[in-house]
């Protein structure tokens, strides 16, 4: 049963992390699930489970950086980029966060920056049918309407949302390719790019 919690708040961290950052508070939860629970966890059944999940190494990285930050554990390179991550997430993410993971992480190709920032406000401006559907009903339908729903769409973003609109465009105009990279090159050090494209 406290494996079962335990390889649960692992992938719920795990999502968030790769999302949006995360803040310091799901470490702390880990860290004092893993002090209260650890000599009772079937160790070997968790990591087994952690392994199919290929979240093992990621969930490793995330291990050894409660060691470091709340057991005095010696830290190195990778925490402290993780450390700098996370701290600069917030409590649950950021915006910033979320688009560059989004252009990092689910950036399978490696495009450039600028291809994959297009890619990402075409998607952003221009959501699927599948999207569209729950927004728009009449889409379930009459599915060729969707360029008029888009257009839609984007009069009542400018009319009601627009200060949220033009914030997504900046956060998505300031992320550069070297930013890219170096989210890209973290979450490859700490196993989360490896066991999402495998």
């Amino acid at each position: 049963m406290e494996e079962d919690l335990f390889i649960y708040l692992i992938i719920h961290l795990t999502k968030h992390y790769s999302a949006a950052g995360i803040g310091i508070r799901f470490f702390i939860d880990i860290c004092l699930y893993v002090r209260h629970f650890k000599p009772t966890m079937d160790w070997t059944f968790i990591w087994s489970e952690l392994s199919g999940l290929g979240l093992r190494e990621f969930a490793e990285s995330i291990m050894g950086l409660c060691s470091v930050w709340f057991e005095g554990a010696a830290g190195n390179e990778v925490y402290d980029e993780m450390a700098e991550y996370v701290l600069s997430s917030g409590i649950y993410g950021t915006r910033r966060h979320s688009v560059l993971s989004a252009l990092g992480i689910k950036n399978h190709k490696q495009q450039p920056a600028w291809a994959a920032k297009l890619r990402y406000m075409l998607k952003l401006f221009f959501p699927p049918l599948s999207v569209m559907r729950v927004q728009y009903p009449i889409l379930e339908k009459v599915p060729l309407l969707m360029p008029f729903c888009w257009l839609l769409r984007g009069i009542r973003c400018m009319l009601f949302k627009r200060k949220n609109t033009f914030r997504v465009i900046k956060s998505v105009s300031s992320v550069s390719g070297e930013d890219i990279d170096k989210l890209r090159s973290l979450h490859s050090k700490t196993g989360l790019i490896r066991t999402r494209d495998e």
